[in-house]
């Protein structure tokens, strides 16, 4: 049987299962940012709601999101976007 994350790349995997979501969410992204556009970050959790809220929290910061369930837990692949360049305010 063939697993979703044969078809990519994991360039860093996490594991925030048993951690409350806000310390997830935080080591979510600051993983994320360590990577180079379309590399994936594998994310291990054990909240359900959480697979639910650090999709959109990522996704808004325009990153590309893929949920596996595993079991017990969920896999979270989350494919770094574009980076963003932010535009400067000048006074």
């Amino acid at each position: 049987m063939s697993h979703p994350e044969d078809s990519f790349d994991i360039a860093a995997r996490i594991d925030t299962q048993g951690q409350s979501a806000a310390w997830s969410i935080l080591c979510a992204e600051q993983a994320v940012e360590q990577l180079e556009p379309g590399q994936v970050l594998e994310v291990s959790i054990s909240d359900p709601q959480l697979a639910i809220d650090l999709p959109r929290i990522l996704h808004l910061r325009g990153e590309i999101l893929m949920t596996t369930p595993q079991g017990g837990g969920v896999r979270l692949y989350v494919r770094r976007g574009p980076v963003q360049v932010k535009p400067q305010v000048t006074t």
